[in-house]
């Protein structure tokens, strides 16, 4: 009841706080036509203009039950990195509603784009059809596309589209890659262009009514793109959580169960936690005056890259990481899960075999439609089985992701509002939610099944990280997964009510190894309170590394390890570096910008992978490291995190080709420097204390 109060009294003044902010928003000059637009159900593209970075419409949008019809006008701009193009993602760039005023200036010098009715997408959509249906009648083509699952079958002449397929039978079930849909869909679009339009170079296509969040496609021969231009409104708009009910959340898991409850459960690990930040801040602020790292000393040579360059020497590495670390490695195998169609199929299948336990520690269990089949597996398990099922989640992580919900979600889907209240109901499975302190997050993901299977790697639950984002995950198994067990209870029992007195019990438990040897060594590395593992070791990897580096990353804002990567192309190392075009945190992709361009100074290949990534993976010079952690303050040096390392020779290789040699192969390689502004220059500064 005392809680309940205090959360209300807070919630209270936070939006009383915020209620100068909501008028405002509700003052938008063009909020009435945004609402009028919201209420629409059909589109017509009246006129279109253009060049290869910026598209400006006029179109008609009515409602087929009133009859009304109205006139809206608006922008699109892509960046850099899209007009770049690769036909392996079809980016999409959301509409900007302007006045008349205004569209008429923007349209002003830019060249007129045909306009193509929705007859001729009906048209194309047969031609698209008949492309990606299989050629023989004993083969099916599965195709996934936003959350759904497409099986395309022949027979004769004709094709089939069915939504489902029965197991067991005897034809052949190819996938349809992304990039394989991608490749299909712009080649016919452009061989209709052809055919129907006199070898028309650009058009706009109107698409039937039903599609409401794009009805725009945007078309350009000549530069090989495909745009899907969406309307300032989306499926996530079904469903508004009202602003009492998110101020009483965020109150609830970061004030009450983080700096009161926690601090007062808590005391020893938040003043170690106080005083690694006070730390960490202090040295950030040195760093800030520090000249500029362009203005560092280096050689002004950037050598050329020599194949006949050796690694360097793994087995004194490994001897420098025991001296470096607490621990000695572990031993076990590493099955590397890239993508959501690879990792949630084999979590799904061991969560519904399982044995005698579930582990479940994450950073994010988002409220979406996928998240939710995820927890009724869970719930299923503890009930049916009668299994241990825990599930250990971090305060923040449940404000984000119970926030903003995807686009693509199924028309009418209603989220549940706690997805901690969710997995406790009707259920057996234990939930803990872990307090932040000092805004600090557990970010660690890890998924224990019966104490002999481990998943961890970069994703959370979610639709996101089930279909759209490119991510990475590991299944390890071995002794290994006893260490990652021992993490988990520690974690688990700092989580609960007695909080540090529970932990320092668990503590203090004697601890039985698991002495096998089975499989090869793998590192357990960590971000902890005073103890930056994760980070320490890559650093010094960067400074042994003669041959190559190889990162993945979707965060790049420390400017230690941005000016060592430089040190190490100055010594002829081959370095590449892979970042997402469209990034899901709006100031690290403009700090990533202003890193692309250092690097790109500095002789570092940038790559830009189409679509969002989420992989944080790096190999250097036969030595891999991939986990949880970020390439920025928070992940290196502030949250918990955990990364998996290992030289084991085909396990890098395994990595190598999977991961990195496939996505240097469908990224863009950036070929020139990217215009950026004062925007960047201040997100990159605060990026840098993220």
């Amino acid at each position: 009841m005392i809680r309940k109060f205090c959360v209300l009294s807070l919630t209270i003044l936070i939006i009383s706080g915020c209620s100068p902010l909501k008028s405002s928003v509700r003052n938008h000059p063009l909020q009435e036509q945004m609402d009028l637009l919201q209420q629409m159900e059909g589109y017509k593209l009246l006129e279109a203009y253009g060049d290869d970075y910026q598209v400006c419409i006029k179109f008609q949008a009515f409602s087929p039950e009133t009859d009304q019809v109205h006139v809206f006008y608006a922008y699109g701009l892509w960046d850099y990195l899209i007009a770049q193009n690769t036909i392996d993602h079809i980016p999409q760039v959301k509409l900007e509603l302007l006045d008349e005023h205004k569209w008429v200036k923007k349209k002003t010098g830019l060249r007129e784009i045909a306009v193509l009715p929705p007859s001729q997408w009906d048209d194309f959509q047969q031609l698209l059809t008949e492309a990606l249906a299989p050629k023989d009648a004993q083969d099916v083509n599965q195709i996934s596309l936003g959350g759904q699952t497409l099986y395309l079958t022949r027979k004769g002449k004709r094709v089939h589209v069915t939504h489902a397929w029965e197991e067991g039978s005897d034809k052949n079930i190819q996938a349809v890659t992304d990039a394989q849909y991608t490749q299909i869909f712009f080649q016919s679009l452009s061989d209709y262009l052809l055919e129907n339009n006199k070898r028309l170079e650009r058009a706009i296509f109107t698409k039937p009514v039903s599609d409401q969040l794009s009805p725009f496609i945007h078309v350009d021969r000549s530069q090989g793109r495909v745009i899907m231009l969406n309307l300032p409104l989306g499926h996530q708009e079904q469903y508004k959580e009202n602003i009492l009910s998110k101020g009483m959340k965020s109150a609830d898991y970061l004030f009450m169960n983080s700096y009161v409850w926690g601090l007062a459960t808590r005391p020893v690990s938040y003043s170690m936690r106080l005083l690694n930040w006070t730390k960490d801040t202090t040295l950030s602020t040195y760093d800030a005056i520090v000249p500029d790292l362009e203005r560092l000393s280096l050689p002004k040579e950037i050598p050329a890259i020599d194949p006949q360059t050796q690694t360097m020497d793994r087995s004194a590495w490994e001897s420098e990481l025991d001296k470096m670390l607490p621990d000695p490695p572990s031993f076990g195998t590493i099955d590397f899960l890239i993508g959501g169609d690879a990792f949630y199929p084999a979590l799904i299948e061991s969560l519904v075999n399982t044995k005698k336990s579930v582990d479940f520690r994450i950073f994010i269990f988002d409220n979406d439609d996928y998240a939710v089949k995820i927890a009724d597996i869970l719930k299923k398990v503890s009930q049916d089985k009668n299994i241990s099922v825990r599930v250990l989640l971090d305060s923040m992580g449940i404000v984000m992701g119970e926030g903003k919900l995807p686009d693509t979600l199924p028309p009418g889907y209603v989220p549940p509002k706690s997805m901690v209240d969710y997995l406790r109901k009707d259920s057996n499975v234990d939930v803990r939610v872990r307090p932040n302190a000092i805004f600090k997050a557990d970010h660690i993901k890890t998924i224990i099944i019966d104490e002999k299977i481990c998943y961890t790697g970069g994703m959370n639950i979610g639709r996101e990280y089930r279909y759209d984002w490119h991510d990475l995950m590991m299944k390890l198994e071995g002794a290994v997964v006893q260490d990652i067990r021992k993490a988990f209870d520690l974690a688990w029992e700092h989580a609960s009510k007695l909080g540090d007195i529970s932990f320092i019990s668990e503590l203090l438990k004697p601890e039985v190894k698991n002495s096998s040897e089975e499989g090869y060594p793998i590192r357990l590395l960590y971000t902890r309170a005073n103890d930056s593992q994760i980070y320490r070791t890559q650093l010094e990897a960067i400074k042994r590394s003669q041959k190559y580096i190889y990162i993945s990353n979707a965060y790049f804002s420390d400017n230690e390890i941005l000016y060592e990567l430089i040190k190490a192309r100055r010594r002829g190392v081959d370095v590449r570096v892979i970042l997402p075009v469209h990034g899901n945190h709006d100031i690290m992709n403009k700090s990533n910008m202003i890193a692309a361009n250092i690097m790109y100074k500095n002789g570092i290949r940038v790559f830009f992978y189409p679509g969002m990534s989420h992989v944080k993976a790096a190999i250097y010079d036969g030595w891999l490291c991939t986990g949880s952690a970020n390439f920025d303050r928070l992940s290196l040096k502030d949250n918990l995190e955990l990364n998996v390392a290992t030289s084991h020779p085909p396990a890098v290789e395994r990595l190598k080709q999977t991961l990195f040699d496939v996505d240097f192969d469908r990224s863009t390689e950036m070929d020139g420097l990217i215009k950026t502004s004062l925007e960047n220059f201040f997100a990159d500064i605060l990026a840098d204390q993220l």
